[in-house]
């Protein structure tokens, strides 16, 4: 290294958002632009793994990509579960995805595949599936996929389906989010109640919604909705992803007349000029070109962009990952009693209202609009005698922290039932940290992930779970 003299970054051999690439000839084709060297080897790579990805929050491992020392990751389970002679494949997500193998006494998570957008990300799949049905002699008679109908894997599951003529009774889909909760009580072999929280950036819903800030009562048969933020609009739908700028726009339209919003000393507002504002709001005004969402993980690509921490993202978690810095730089200065920061932020807060729904109790909603639109204007127009830059910091944190204080008051109703965090955002330290903070202040049971990814790449076990105990139950 001495010999060296510059910084060397050695890392596994992929385009951004593709499979790994095994083949050093495959290397020098894609890569040999970007890279000065390649480690190779004289034996053939055959079954390629990446990296595994962990984090360690409160003393507790928190997995975010099953790979290499961790995958395959096996959970033998007990008798009551009764999978039989049935081989039951839940075939995951769209993002992270992994599958999972139910057979004999085994629930098996493969390591990490990928995000499934681009033929050679999907032909891997293809391959991973393939390459494990192999090594366990497994030849699936049950499948279990996502609910939404677009996932390249649940295409696959209904294409499966068709082609080897399975009845209809032995493929079912799960709902993305209750997904999430499954695979936690999965890692924990648990079939009761439990009190759920599952953030991420994007679901489908049950009701043709974008889904992310679901709040539930869930076991291995269903799940009770208990809270969530209101709906807001993505305009442009997906486009709004990737340009979170349109997401702040629409919760800020629905609060300040469109001459205040153009008024805000916002980056990414500014950047679009006057004419793209005023068409965006023409679309939002028409709900053209717009999806519902009820995301946790786009509120947060909001605010950043809100606070002028962001234009537009760049990489996927971009958003929370500079909130979660900006928090943490208060968070050390409080605790440096810096007195800077010890001015407080008037009228804050996370409001909420019931609204009735057919078919459950009253559920509780959190006004998305309102909460964003008061952090965004704390910032740009609340007089205050600390800088920008520190207010900036001190807001991110009271973001996080009405929100998890929200959950715990949720939660104060339901102490006895096991408590669930789990979905993309709770890769957040500092949000899943005061989570469990207020949980342990109130004796509150918690259920970690364990080595289980808390993101999309734990899906595909929590789909397991559910099928597995499904068909055991329907054989009685």
């Amino acid at each position: 290294m001495q010999l060296v003299g510059n910084p060397i970054v050695a890392t596994s051999a992929n385009r951004s958002g593709e499979p790994i690439i095994g083949d050093s000839a495959e290397i020098k084709c894609h890569l040999g632009h970007v890279v000065d060297a390649i480690l190779n080897y004289n034996r053939a790579i055959i079954n390629a793994c990446d990296d595994s990805v962990v984090q360690v929050i409160d003393n507790q491992i928190q997995v975010i990509r099953l790979a290499r020392g961790y995958a395959p990751l096996t959970i033998n389970i007990d008798d009551k579960q009764n999978i039989g002679s049935r081989h039951v494949l839940a075939v995951g997500a769209q993002q992270k995805n992994t599958v999972a193998f139910g057979f004999d006494h085994n629930m098996i998570l493969s390591p990490h595949i990928g995000d499934l957008f681009s033929l050679e990300a999907q032909q891997y799949f293809h391959q991973s599936l393939a390459t494990f049905t192999r090594l366990y002699d497994f030849n699936p008679s049950h499948l279990v996929h996502d609910n939404h109908p677009q996932y390249a894997p649940t295409q696959w599951a209904m294409a499966y389906q068709e082609q080897h003529e399975l009845p209809s009774a032995q493929c079912v889909g799960v709902q993305h989010h209750y997904a999430h909760v499954l695979s936690v009580m999965a890692a924990h072999q648990h079939t009761d109640t439990v009190f759920g929280v599952s953030f991420d950036g994007t679901g489908l819903g049950d009701d043709g919604t974008l889904w992310g800030s679901e709040v539930m009562l869930a076991d291995i048969n269903g799940f009770t909705t208990l809270a969530h933020f209101s709906e807001f609009t993505l305009i442009g739908g997906e486009q709004a992803i990737k340009q979170p700028v349109r997401i702040l726009l629409a919760l800020l339209f629905e609060h300040l007349p469109l001459e205040q919003v153009l008024r805000l000393p916002i980056n990414a507002i500014k950047q679009l000029g006057t004419q793209t504002v005023t068409n965006l709001h023409r679309l939002w005004i028409n709900n053209s070109h717009c999806i519902k969402c009820r995301s946790v993980g786009r509120l947060f690509d909001a605010l950043a962009v809100g606070l002028n921490l962001l234009e537009q993202n760049d990489y996927e978690g971009q958003a929370g990952m500079m909130i979660e810095t900006a928090a943490n730089q208060y968070l050390q200065q409080v605790a440096d009693q810096n007195s800077q920061y010890k001015t407080a932020i008037n009228e804050i807060n996370l409001s909420q209202y019931r609204a009735p729904k057919a078919d459950i109790s009253d559920v509780i909603q959190w006004h998305s609009s309102q909460f964003i639109t008061q952090l965004v204007l704390a910032v740009h127009e609340q007089d205050s005698p600390i800088t920008t830059a520190h207010l900036t910091q001190q807001l991110c944190w009271q973001f996080m922290a009405e929100i998890a204080d929200k959950i715990d008051r949720v939660a104060k109703d339901y102490r006895d039932y096991p408590q669930v965090f789990c979905g993309g955002v709770f890769q957040n330290k500092t949000l899943l940290s005061q989570c469990l903070t207020l949980s342990k202040r109130a004796n509150h049971q918690v259920f970690t992930s364990q080595h289980v990814p808390i993101n999309d790449g734990g899906i595909a076990l929590g789909q397991l779970w559910y099928g597995v105990n499904w068909w055991a139950q329907k054989k009685h």
